[in-house]
């Protein structure tokens, strides 16, 4: 049975959760499927969480394709018990942080022309590649000012998240009327949360637009 994923809910950072199954890893490490698990495995473009289960380390979060997530956790967990699942507030604020930001300012510049086609939100090196809507016609370019103008305004509006999961399980999200996005990923509450967003470079090259930035 594919796990519940409580980190779909913003703030969600700590649940009580059963142990479905626990097995041997190479390094020593331990794969640990939980029932649900507020703790967001790595994919997307976004970092695993990080934190504990029952106090035990959690080294990797990742999927296994049949809809589980597993954790990869530094010591074993009785199949069957309930354990309480904590995930690090600071790591998984900045992942929000820098994660929601690239949909809200893709969503500004698609607005202008621009179709967002890939993206990574790790800390460091987070950025958005987009591509003209029109390849015969290519978009002005932007300027880094007017990116974080825009993150400004969108923050003091603390627009509502909004999600929608249908019965497929596909996702989608988004910030009070702004067009929504399919994604799996965490994200802030209200536009407020992401706080101050600095692009910290725009490079046009080979027909292609890419946005990096970072949290400040």
């Amino acid at each position: 049975m594919p796990t519940e994923r409580l980190y779909y809910a913003p703030g969600c950072l700590e649940a009580d959760c059963r142990v479905i199954s626990c097995s041997p890893l190479e390094g020593g490490l331990f794969a640990i499927v939980l029932d649900r698990t507020p703790f967001h495995p790595k994919g997307g473009g976004q970092p695993a969480d990080r934190g504990t289960l029952a106090g035990v380390p959690v080294e990797a979060v990742y999927e296994d394709g049949s809809g589980c997530i597993v954790h990869a956790a530094a010591g074993p967990l009785a199949e069957g018990s309930c354990v309480r699942a904590r995930v690090d507030e600071a790591a998984r604020t900045l992942h929000s942080r820098l994660h929601s930001a690239a949909h809200l300012f893709s969503a500004w510049l698609e607005s202008r022309g621009w179709q967002a086609v890939k993206g990574d939100h790790f800390p460091g090196q987070s950025r958005v590649v987009f591509k003209p809507r029109d390849a015969g016609s290519p978009p002005p370019l932007p300027e880094a000012h007017e990116i974080e103008e825009f993150l400004e305004k969108t923050a003091e509006e603390k627009l509502p998240f909004r999600q929608s999961v249908d019965a497929r399980g596909w996702r989608t999200v988004t910030w009070g009327s702004l067009p929504a996005y399919p994604c799996g990923g965490t994200h802030v509450a209200d536009t407020s949360g992401i706080g101050t967003i600095r692009v910290t470079k725009i490079r046009f090259r080979k027909g292609e637009l890419s946005v990096s930035y970072e949290a400040a």
